[in-house]
């Protein structure tokens, strides 16, 4: 009958202990490190938009056809009041408040302005051309 191998000596004991602490603690810190990988939340909306604001936007907008300025920050004086668009196509027009006086409403090609006509319109905003560059006007 074979019996059980003869326990090994006490030096051997405490080298064990220590090694098999030492990797379970390896083993602790390796699955806490890759469940925080593969866990963590992303990145917060804060750095996503400070990663944002270094892309340069007017070189964007001029690179498409557009003023850098486009919106109503170039337009302080006409402001997008609402738009009337029965059927897509030409007979679309929009409502501008102007400052100071009534309310303009502009069909396709009509000028808003002296040197700034009306090119397109969307349900939530409008494109003007002035001088030959397209503005948006939310």
């Amino acid at each position: 009958m074979a019996s059980a191998p003869a326990s090994t000596s006490p030096a051997n004991g405490a080298f064990g202990t220590i090694l098999v602490i030492a990797l379970v603690l390896v083993l602790a810190w390796q699955l806490a490190y890759w469940t925080w990988k593969f866990a963590a939340p992303g990145p917060s909306a804060a750095s996503a938009t400070t990663s944002a604001a270094s892309v340069d936007l007017a070189l964007a907008a001029r690179l498409f056809g557009a003023s850098a300025g486009a919106g109503p920050a170039s337009s302080p004086d006409i402001k997008l009041k609402g738009v009337i668009a029965p059927t897509p196509g030409t007979t679309a027009s929009a409502i501008f408040a102007r400052t100071g006086g009534k309310d303009l409403a502009v069909f396709i090609d009509g000028e808003v302005r002296p040197g700034v006509k009306l090119a397109e319109v969307f349900p939530d905003h409008v494109i003007v051309t002035r001088a030959g560059v397209r503005e948006r006007i939310d």
